[in-house]
């Protein structure tokens, strides 16, 4: 008779991953980096 092996801890069961939920869009505009290919604003500039 063989001798059973002793038990383990418990396999950790794994979590359902949830969804991510979409990031909600910001109340006001975000600024965001200063754009070098932007063109330059309209009117006189400084020479």
């Amino acid at each position: 008779m063989t001798v059973p092996p002793p038990p383990g801890p418990p396999s950790p069961t794994p979590s359902p991953v949830d969804p991510v939920p979409p990031p909600e869009p910001a109340p006001y505009p975000v600024p965001g980096p200063a754009d070098p290919t932007a063109p330059p604003p309209s009117g006189p500039q400084p020479v």
